[in-house]
C-alpha cells in the first residue's frame, strides 16, 4: 500500500444523448417561463428526456455533439503532451465515460486503461438517502483504490455530481472539464483547479 501524493486529472465524459434531452427540457421551461412557444427540437427532445427519467435510462450514448467534444478534448490534450503525464486512466464502468476514455487515449497502449466500477454515476434514487451513504462507500473504495496504486500520476473519466461530492465542490463540471487536484492520501484531496474547458 503506497499513501504517497499523487496528481489527479479528473475529467468528465462528453455529451451524451440524455444530458440533450435534458437540455431540450430546461429549454422548454425556459420558454414557457418567459409565455414562449418553445422550438419544436427542444419539445422532442424535452420529451425524450422525460422517457428517459422514467424508463430509467442510465447508460446514454454520447450525442453528436459529444463526439466532436471527444474529438476536440483529444486535440487539445495531445497538443498539451497530457499522455506524457499520466500512466493510467481510470473510467467509469458506464459507456459514455469509457468512450470519452479511448477518444483521450486515441489508440495509445503505453497509457494502462482500468475500469473502476466506484466511478458510476450517482444514481437518482441515491440523492433521495440520507448522506449519500452508497456513494460516500464507492468514494471510499475509490480512495482505497488510490492508495494502493504506484502511480504518481492518474487521469480519471467520471460524472459531475460524483466529483462535486467526492471535492465538496458547489460548481458543476461541464462535459469535458479537465480538473487537476493532489491527491494526499488516505481519502484527503486538495483544492481542486481547473485545467483545461472546451
Amino acid at each position: 500500500m503506497t499513501n504517497e501524493k499523487k496528481k489527479l486529472y479528473l475529467i468528465r465524459h462528453a455529451e451524451t444523448i440524455r444530458n440533450a434531452h435534458i437540455q431540450g427540457l430546461r429549454n422548454v421551461g425556459s420558454s414557457c417561463r418567459r409565455f414562449k412557444l418553445p422550438v419544436k427540437e427542444d419539445f422532442t427532445l424535452g420529451g425524450k428526456g422525460i422517457w428517459g427519467f422514467v424508463s430509467r435510462d442510465k447508460d446514454s450514448e454520447l450525442s453528436e455533439l459529444g463526439k466532436l467534444q471527444v474529438v476536440k478534448l483529444s486535440k487539445l490534450l495531445s497538443d498539451q503532451k497530457f499522455l506524457e503525464k499520466i500512466t493510467k486512466i481510470g473510467h467509469s464502468p458506464l459507456v459514455r465515460a469509457e468512450h470519452t476514455c479511448d477518444g483521450i487515449l486515441n489508440g495509445n497502449k503505453e497509457v494502462k486503461k482500468v475500469k473502476l466500477d466506484c466511478l458510476s454515476e450517482i444514481a437518482p434514487g441515491e440523492y433521495a438517502l440520507k448522506f449519500n451513504i452508497p456513494v460516500r462507500r464507492r468514494i471510499c473504495e475509490l480512495g482505497a483504490w488510490l492508495d494502493a496504486q504506484e502511480d504518481e500520476s492518474i487521469a480519471l473519466v467520471g460524472h459531475s455530481q460524483y466529483f462535486r461530492l467526492l471535492l465538496n465542490m458547489r460548481e458543476k463540471f461541464r462535459n469535458c472539464d479537465v480538473w487537476e487536484v493532489s491527491y494526499e492520501g488516505g481519502g484527503a484531496f486538495s483544492t481542486p483547479e481547473m485545467l483545461y474547458r472546451i
